[in-house]
């Protein structure tokens, strides 16, 4: 017998960099996004490009659970807060 080949291909998606939404967004945006791109979870970033949070379809849940409207939630705002409950 010959050497075993592995056939595995080891190439990466094309498409690897995270799903981001704009912190200006709603959380109804951010759902948009995991809808369309099927994920779990959005980086929320500044005007810059840099990731100020993380948001998750936990976060969408839990919105929705309490019957808050998913376009009344700002994601700056909800960012925002989660920073405040860390600290």
């Amino acid at each position: 017998m010959g050497a075993r080949t592995d056939t595995t291909d080891t190439t990466p998606p094309a498409e690897t960099r995270p799903v981001t939404c704009g912190f200006e967004h709603t959380l109804s945006s951010a759902a948009e996004l995991m809808w369309k791109h099927q994920c779990r979870t959005i980086s929320v970033v500044d005007a810059d490009g840099h990731q100020v949070g993380v948001v998750t379809d936990l976060h969408v849940w839990a919105a929705h659970n309490h019957g808050v409207p998913l376009d009344t939630i700002r994601l700056v705002d909800l960012v925002g807060a989660l920073r405040e409950r860390g600290k």
